[in-house]
């Protein structure tokens, strides 16, 4: 199953939000795909090696065909026990191996029902190479600020060009409640909110250092409100792949 993660406008948390998610996930078999044409953040967060697994040496190796064992090769396990798939901190690198892989992987990704794939996207632009991934996810995630002029240019996107998967807002940090956008986007779309993660910049700043593990924070308000959102999306994907089973 494929979870995509995406913002809109500016920097509202969105690899936060899909590091902590699938940290916490249910299902033992998860795997964070960073997928954020702007340049990634894992490598840099983690001390990883520039030249390691990921996203570019995926793409490489995946230029004639794609294959569930092929993306299996090119994961690597980051402090804490968490599968990923890096991105280069280059935006030129990332970018291209986000443009050629975006389609295919998502299609992989989405097939594999064994296996929950949590997709970091970056900013949404119409133009972005990582759209084709988002539009193939079981669920896709719009990560904002309940600020009104991040939600009303959610709002415009999505009635301007309705995705073809199912979407849902996660709210990060303060501003109006979770009711009051519901009821602002529920006559307009039809979009309500999955859930909020609250503004937590200790716990975000852990997440980032590569020796510290969710278990170490289990008590943050940051993990526990990601682990009650990770059961809640969990269910939601659930019930989406029996519909369209």
């Amino acid at each position: 199953m494929l979870l995509a993660l995406a913002s809109l406008k500016a920097a509202p948390g969105v690899t936060t939000a899909a590091v902590a998610l699938a940290s916490v996930w249910p299902q033992p078999e998860v795997v964070l795909v960073e997928a954020d044409p702007d340049g990634g953040s894992l490598v840099t967060r983690f001390d990883l090696p520039a030249d390691g697994p990921g996203l570019t040496s995926l793409a490489a190796a995946g230029r004639h065909r794609l294959s569930r064992q092929l993306v299996a090769e090119h994961v690597q396990t980051l402090p804490g026990g968490l599968a990923a798939i890096p991105t280069s901190p280059a935006p030129g690198q990332a970018a291209a191996a986000v443009a050629a892989l975006a389609r295919p992987l998502g299609e992989q990704l989405a097939g594999t029902p064994e296996v929950t794939a949590i997709a970091d996207c970056g900013r949404l632009s119409a133009g972005s190479p990582a759209r084709p991934l988002a539009d193939a996810a079981d669920l896709l995630v719009l990560v904002c600020r309940p600020r009104l002029e991040e939600l009303r240019l959610a709002l415009a996107r999505l009635e301007e060009r309705p995705p073809p998967t199912r979407v849902g807002l996660l709210l990060t940090g303060g501003g109006y409640s979770v009711a009051e956008v519901d009821r602002l986007f529920g006559d307009r779309v039809a979009v309500g909110v999955v859930g909020s993660l609250p503004d937590d910049p200790r716990t975000a700043r852990a997440l980032a250092d590569r020796t510290a593990t969710p278990r170490d924070l289990r008590r943050s308000p940051l993990i526990r409100h990601a682990r009650s959102l990770a059961e809640r999306l969990s269910d939601l994907l659930a019930v989406q792949t029996a519909r369209s089973a």
